[in-house]
């Protein structure tokens, strides 16, 4: 019977300089033929401490960490609440930012202020640097009005087709372009959406189709203000 070759000895002292120049003990073992687990277990003994250091995020950007696991949620895991309105719909994130590091680097260095929002530029592109910017609340839900699936497409009423900003210039439209758009996606028929004149609530609040959602998003849901918005495609301050 042939008897195996005995496994070479880890030599601490050469694992320990090979770390100080930067080789993680992973990489020595695999350069050298060993273990990964057993270089480690070596190590541990010698009493080194592998354990990375916690990386420190400051206070002001304890938002960002946020936003940045809500992106990778929405573009990557099916259970995630938003990702029927993004990863379903083939909006994806870059691979580099699939890295909190490369995210928080990111910000750092393209005009991150707190209280501003992500804006994304083109659903089609997807999560990158290249097609992301820092704009403020109202500027985003602008953004998510025009950018809106339901307003992208032509809105058909009295036998015509015509965007939404030809509908609200129309003779027959009473109310805003906003205010249009806000009722087509909240399923205000169309001819209803455009002819309707807006209800003076004389200080109180008026019962609208968006009023459900709302309820719905937010008070059910437990989604922000700013979310809420998008999700209904209203405005900040009216919801």
């Amino acid at each position: 019977m042939q008897i195996p070759a005995p496994r070479p000895r880890i030599d601490v002292h050469d694992a320990l300089r090979a770390l100080a120049r930067g080789v993680t003990a992973s990489e020595y073992a695999r350069q050298n033929g060993f273990v990964p687990s057993a270089v480690q277990r070596v190590l541990r003994r010698s009493g080194l401490d592998l354990r990375p250091e916690p990386k420190k995020v400051s206070v002001r950007e304890t938002a960002l960490v946020g936003l940045w696991g809500s992106i990778v949620g929405r573009c990557t895991t099916p259970t995630h609440k938003l990702y029927e309105r993004f990863g379903q719909c083939g909006v994806g994130v870059c691979a580099e930012w699939l890295s909190l590091d490369a995210f928080l680097a990111w910000a750092r260095t393209s005009g991150y202020r707190p209280g501003l929002c992500l804006d994304l530029r083109d659903r089609k592109r997807g999560y990158r640097p290249s097609n992301c910017a820092w704009v403020s609340r109202s500027e985003a839900i602008r953004s998510g009005l025009r950018s809106s699936p339901k307003s992208a497409k032509g809105v058909t009423a009295f036998g015509e087709t015509k965007s939404v900003l030809a509908w609200s210039k129309d003779p027959r439209c009473r109310v805003t372009n906003e205010t249009l758009r806000v009722r087509l996606h909240s399923g205000m028929p169309a001819e209803k959406a455009i002819t309707t004149q807006p209800r003076n609530s004389g200080g109180g609040r008026s019962e609208t189709p968006m009023w459900g959602q709302v309820f719905r998003h937010y008070v059910l849901g437990g989604q922000s203000v700013v979310e809420t918005a998008k999700l209904i495609g209203s405005d900040y301050h009216t919801v």
